[in-house]
């Protein structure tokens, strides 16, 4: 039974997270306290006659207003929408996208949905977290008939079938999706009479809600504003109410805190402080993350430093994230109800509108972040979130490697390794390192999912920098191929190793840059560095193999002419023999080659005069990596994983926290639950 309770005990109580529904009466979810969970607090303009009465809840009145609240998890859908006219795609689509992907796994193993009788808005209900679920034994209501697909009505459900239902329900909680062409789309395709014509699962119907759903994050509450049906008045919800159907969030933002100093100011015992965005915490400048996110209020802590536990991170498209972590001060949890404060840096840029929210209803230390980030989720990028409670501070530095595109992300750092980090010195202070993680195969490969990550200069920590995929359009890379064409080559070596170079020339990618280079008694460069393949092709199969092997020298020679070059860049060397012609020593081209700053990969065709040592050094110094065969015909598999390593790469770009010093040493480091890898790279800045 709901109970009547007066305003100064339950306005300052809620804070408000996100709108779910808008018209005569308007329903939003928000935590209390900022610790007991999620809650339902609807608003109406007249009062609650009756509906409320099967809810337990507290009713309260402001202004002209009328409130009710009540635990997430305590309605069903059907009860949420006799409650109010409708939800907000926004709001329920996304929530829905997490429902019906997690039916995608069992679908794929050719299972379906057990129900006994058809599903209704009476089976869904929010959780206590305000994710939904299906509740498979609550009572179907009188329309249940309108959600089960024709086919399903007479037989076993199928995937299909799911689909439909699924589908059905999300179009009657929504109502009217005219206005969004896409979700009406998606809707009727998932709907239609032909199973066949519907996404074949639960998986494919999610990602086509992904595409299709108005793009607004959790929290994030004017993204997607919605046309007012009333003029609001001054009352706190009124205020918000209008701001977030009118007006974008930078205005919404300054108009918000003027009305809410001038209600304020008209009612002087109330206490506003725990409202969003509204405090009397002073701004910060974009150096320490922006405003600071307070939560909860002073209670004693534990002695000790504070520290992150284990953490979380969801993405979902177009893109939001949600981070969630424990807190622990001296080892132990935080107390019920503890302040602390969030700042929040997505690739070194702070963040605003951050909600932060307790994760759990039953550990106080777990703390939910979540903010809108367009353009993020595709390709990653660095986390960075600084806690402070009491004298405590601490921070968490997560890497989000993102979804990859062809499939082949990993999800563990087991028998992974880091190798290839170029450091591009050309715009310094302004540094970018490139590298690519490979496994035991020196395959590359992407990584799936986020890793707490660090970066150090000199052993003193980087805290701001940014992440993302390499793209290969945007970001072309330059090879330098040396080819060794002393006598040991003739015949079928050379042969196969033109084969093999001239497959990756032309898989490499149409904005990548060649430079040939072929080396025996002398050093010659057979064509600058350019990206018509034809050139670089008819220069490879002029090559006649004769003389002795020069190494050394070709490696200075190239060093030389990249230097000249910024950008992604690569080396890569063939050689069958040991060094035998070159000037210049080993010391002398270890030198050179530490000043360009670019990993150089080396493939060792294996013959008795072979240095395999020497080759293990020179890449090992520069960053790249050894391959080697026996056997010339296979040359072409290790170009393919050379190149696959450069298909690959990722970049971490940041300020060098020394600019006076032309000198660095590197290190970035991708710890998971069990391990770390990490790469340690020397660089020189140019004169």
């Amino acid at each position: 039974m709901a109970t009547q309770t007066r305003l100064n005990d339950s306005i300052d109580a809620y804070q408000i997270i996100e709108v779910a529904a808008r018209g005569d009466r308007s329903l939003f979810l928000a935590i209390r306290n900022q610790v007991e969970g999620f809650y339902w607090l609807l608003e109406s303009d007249t009062p609650f006659d009756g509906a409320p009465d099967a809810l337990d809840g507290a009713l309260f009145d402001a202004g002209e207003r009328h409130y009710f609240a009540f635990e997430v998890s305590a309605p069903s859908l059907a009860t949420l929408l006799n409650l109010t006219p409708r939800l907000d795609p926004a709001f329920v689509g996304w929530r829905w996208v997490r429902l019906v992907d997690s039916l995608g796994t069992m679908h794929r193993t050719g299972q379906t949905l057990s129900r006994p009788q058809p599903l209704s808005l009476s089976s869904l209900r929010f959780t206590r977290a305000s994710h939904l679920t299906l509740a498979m034994d609550a009572r179907p209501d009188g329309n249940a008939d309108q959600f089960v697909a024709p086919e399903a009505r007479t037989g076993t459900p199928t995937p299909p079938a799911d689909v439909y239902t699924l589908s059905a329900l999300l179009w009657a909680v929504i109502g009217d999706v005219d206005a969004n062409r896409s979700l009406a789309t998606v809707l009727a395709k998932a709907t239609a009479t032909d199973p066949l014509a519907r996404p074949a699962d639960g998986h494919a119907l999610a990602q086509a809600l992904k595409k299709a759903l108005p793009r607004r994050a959790v929290g994030d509450l004017g993204d997607e504003p919605v046309a007012a049906e009333r003029n609001p008045d001054r009352t706190v919800f009124g205020m918000l109410d209008g701001i977030i159907m009118a007006l974008g969030p930078v205005a919404a933002f300054g108009i918000l805190v003027a009305g809410l100093l001038l209600f304020r100011d008209r009612v002087p015992g109330l206490d506003l402080s725990r409202l969003p965005f509204f405090g009397s915490d002073s701004g910060a400048d974009a150096s320490s993350g922006g405003r600071p996110r307070a939560r909860g209020t002073p209670v004693p802590l534990p002695a000790g430093p504070l520290a992150f536990g284990d953490y979380k991170v969801e993405l979902d498209a177009p893109c939001s994230v949600r981070l969630e972590s424990a807190l622990t001060k001296g080892g132990a949890p935080l107390p019920n109800g503890a302040a602390v404060d969030f700042d929040v840096w997505l690739n070194g840029r702070p963040m605003s509108g951050v909600v932060v929210a307790p994760s759990s209803e039953i550990n106080s230390s777990q703390w939910s972040l979540a903010f809108s980030a367009p353009g993020f989720c595709p390709g990653g990028g660095a986390i960075r979130v600084r806690a402070r409670a009491g004298d405590g501070e601490s921070e968490l530095s997560v890497c989000e490697f993102g979804q990859p595109s062809d499939a082949v992300g990993v999800v563990s750092l087991q028998n992974l390794t880091i190798v290839g980090a170029q450091v591009d010195t050309t715009s310094f202070p302004a540094l970018t390192a490139y590298f690519t993680a490979i496994n035991a195969d020196s395959a590359g490969t992407r990584l799936h999912g986020s890793f707490r990550c660090s970066l150090a200069i000199d052993g003193a920590p980087v805290n701001s920098f940014t992440l993302s995929a390499v793209d290969s359009q945007a970001s072309p890379v330059t090879v330098a191929l040396a080819m060794d064409v002393s006598g040991s080559m003739r015949g079928a070596p050379l042969l196969n190793a033109k084969a093999a170079a001239g497959e990756f020339v032309r898989q490499i990618g149409a904005g990548s840059a060649i430079c040939l280079y072929s080396f025996s008694t002398t050093v010659k460069r057979l064509t600058t560095c350019t990206t018509e393949r034809a050139v670089v092709l008819a220069a490879l199969d002029g090559l006649i193999a004769d003389g002795n092997t020069a190494l050394r020298d070709v490696i200075i020679s190239i060093a030389a002419n990249q230097r000249q070059l910024g950008g992604r860049q690569a080396v890569i060397v063939l050689t069958d023999g040991a060094d035998t012609a070159s000037r210049a020593s080993l010391s002398d081209m270890l030198a050179q080659v530490q000043q360009l700053n670019v990993p150089i990969y080396t493939i060792g065709l294996i013959n008795p005069d072979l240095t395999p040592d020497v080759l293990r050094q020179i890449s090992g110094r520069t960053g790249g990596g050894y391959l080697e065969t026996p056997d010339a015909a296979s040359l072409k598999d290790l170009y393919e994983k050379v190149r696959g390593q450069l298909a690959t790469q990722y970049q971490v770009r940041f300020d060098s926290p020394a600019p006076d010093r032309k000198n660095g040493s590197f290190t970035f480091r991708v710890m998971d639950r069990e391990r770390s890898i990490e790469l340690t790279r020397d660089y020189t800045s140019a004169p």
